[in-house]
Order: C-alpha cells, then structure tokens, then sequence
C-alpha cells in the first residue's frame, strides 16, 4: 500500500484496485467453477449417448435372433414395432419404389408423353407405393413426397403427377373401404 502510495495514487484509488482484484479472482474461480460442471455435464452425456448406443444394439441382436412367429405376432401391435419390423417396411417401400419407377419409365418411354389420367398398371403400383407408407404410418402428401425424393432424389414433373394420381386413387379406396391387396 506504502508502495502505491509513493506513486502517487490515494487511498481511494488504492481500494478501488483492491476491490476489482478480489471481484476478478472471484469471477476466475467462478469460471474454473462452470468449466467443471461443464466437463462433468459432457461426460454425463457421454454416459448417457454410449448407454443409448448399448441399449440399441441389444435391441438390434435381439431383433435379429427373434423367430418369424415372434415377430409375426409383434407386428399385430404396431406400438410394439421394432427396428427389423421397421426395416422390413422400408424394404418393402424399396421395392414397391422400385416397380413404381420402373412401371413409369416403360409408361413414359411408350407414350413419349404423359397422359393423364395415367395407366392402370403405373396406377397400381404408385397406390401400392402410397398404402405401404400409410403402412409405415406416413399419411401426408409431402411427407409421402419427401421421403420419396429423400429415397430416390430429384422427380420430374410427370412422376409427381404419377403419385399425386396414385395418391388421389388410394384416398378414394380408403374412405370407400376397399383396400387393394397387394
């Protein structure tokens, strides 16, 4: 103190300094505080997402090693789902896809144009490609469209009126209470 005074600061400017050095030790220790709880919040997360990754694939080996008639009798309730269910769906979806684009290339390859409405056979296939997705549970024009695109990429003009089509088609089936077999 004798020191600062010599100087040639006051009293007041002397204590001023040593009230801002105690309030930035302070707020030193209070950031040291945060880093550790936030180093000790990560490594809860990090618990909790490798806890997450455990839990899935136990469930994975334990969907791969449940017989057909386990899962047959799981898919009856739909809240019991689980991931090879799902994935089935998916491949079904695939394939149905799959038919769907192939039965729109030899459709638009034979025409050279579109027509509306579009062929029975397109039809059937781009129907069964919208009742697999109300299967998996997706009943939305977009997201039905989304997810399309999602699989496949971008779509032409022609192939959304396809699915637009189909679309309309299976709405029409549904609310008449004849659902096609496919």
């Amino acid at each position: 103190k004798d020191e600062l005074k010599k100087k040639g600061l006051t009293d007041g400017q002397i204590e001023r300094g040593s009230s801002l050095r105690e309030q930035l030790n302070q707020i030193t220790k209070d950031i040291a505080d945060e880093r550790r709880d936030t180093e000790i919040e990560q490594g809860d997360i990090k618990r909790k997402a490798e806890n997450y990754e455990s839990k899935k694939e136990d469930i994975e080996r334990k969907a791969e090693s449940k017989n057909p008639n386990e899962v047959n009798e799981a898919a009856k309730n739909p809240q019991e789902l689980n991931v090879t269910q799902k994935s089935d769906i998916d491949k079904e979806l695939d394939d149905a896809i799959k038919d769907f684009i192939d039965e729109f290339n030899k459709s638009f390859n034979r025409l050279n144009s579109f027509l509306v409405p579009i062929e029975p056979n397109l039809l059937l296939q781009g129907a069964k490609v919208v009742m697999i997705y109300c299967k998996k549970g997706v009943y939305k024009l977009t997201d039905i469209l989304n997810d399309f695109m999602s699989r496949i990429g971008v779509i032409c003009n022609e192939m959304l009126a396809a699915i637009k089509q189909a679309y309309l088609k299976s709405i029409d089936l549904i609310e008449r209470g004849s659902y096609p077999i496919f």
